[in-house]
């Protein structure tokens, strides 16, 4: 809800360029430091307002709640589609594959892990071939054009926006490299990788004043600032989460705590997802959404925990009194 002025101020100050894409990189400040942290926090929150709409009977919302909801949903979608953050939007797509696995095939932390390795192999073994397919997208993010922006999150060779992230990438391993366990200090990162670039890599958005963000990914940036050791933490911090999280989705009873487990597994998936493309957690909003997610799953768990623990106690007390038998 809160985002709704937010979302509505942003839609005015983009109507004056009739919605062109190429001013969206600012068009949500003050609120958000660029178009990607809005649509990162946008498509956090719609997996919640999605279930909330498709599962209004089980949140016994009242029918004019539920249409509230649903115009709340459309005006979160559109808003999304309006950022024309591309990371952001596929990341709802892959929260969409992901509630979708979890319902109908029961999915594991296992079987993401040997889905992950074995799509890594595929593109290790096949990597010609994969850059020979994508490399025929000439497709541009910064031409005006809407069909181009979307379709250019493949183009690898002549999209400035993708190729500074390769640049980025690229200068994040080698400051890994220069200091493997440790790295060179969280919020660094900005600071440090001018050193690091080579002409070969930069293009004409690149610079070397540290004064236009980040490593462009939550992964490369821990890899730089904190070393191996940073990583490891980092990534097994996310598994454990999705272990966490589907565990106790599938252990919970009480159909409501279930699918507010099921809203904060989908909303953290799309900034595990987004955080491929993208480095968001140092900013205090989706920090705040990150967190308070975590905090919902440790709550349900204590919740449920607790309540079987008092069924227990009932049940043992009924076994050792008469009530049983008066009964």
């Amino acid at each position: 809800v809160g985002l709704i002025p937010v979302i509505l101020i942003v839609w005015k100050a983009h109507a004056h360029y009739n919605f062109d894409p190429r001013v969206t990189f600012s068009i949500a400040s003050p609120f958000f430091d660029d178009h990607t942290i809005y649509g990162a926090c946008i498509a956090f929150v719609i997996p919640f307002i999605f279930i909330l709409s498709l599962y209004a009977k089980v949140f016994s919302l009242k029918r004019f709640q539920k249409s509230a909801v649903i115009i709340l949903l459309v005006l979160l979608l559109a808003a999304e589609f309006l950022t024309f953050s591309r990371a952001a939007i596929l990341s709802l797509i892959v929260a969409l594959i992901f509630s979708l696995s979890i319902k109908y095939l029961k999915i594991k932390v296992w079987h993401i892990l040997i889905f992950i390795l074995s799509l890594s192999t595929v593109g290790y073994v096949y990597n010609r071939e994969v850059y020979s397919v994508i490399k025929e997208t000439d497709a541009v993010s910064n031409d005006g054009n809407i069909s181009n922006h979307f379709k250019s999150v493949t183009n690898i060779t002549r999209d400035a926006s993708n190729l500074e992230r390769i640049n980025r990438w690229v200068c994040a391993y080698r400051m890994f490299e220069a200091r493997p366990f440790t790295g060179f200090g969280p919020g660094t990162y900005q600071y440090q990788y001018a050193q690091f670039q080579t002409p070969e890599n930069m293009t004409y958005i690149s610079t070397r004043y540290g004064d236009r963000g980040n490593a462009h990914s939550e992964y490369f940036t821990y890899l730089s600032e904190t070393g191996i050791i940073g990583f490891v933490f980092y990534v097994f911090m996310i598994f454990y989460f999705l272990y966490f999280g589907l565990k106790v989705y599938y252990k919970v009873n009480d159909r409501k705590l279930q699918l507010i487990a099921l809203s904060a597994i989908l909303g953290m998936s799309t900034y595990i997802f987004h955080g491929f493309f993208n480095s968001f957690i140092d900013q205090d909003k989706m920090a705040a959404c990150v967190f308070s997610t975590l905090a919902i799953l440790v709550s349900i768990d204590l919740y449920h925990s607790k309540g079987e623990n008092n069924a227990g106690t009932l049940e043992s007390v009924i076994e050792r009194s008469d009530i049983k038998k008066d009964a």
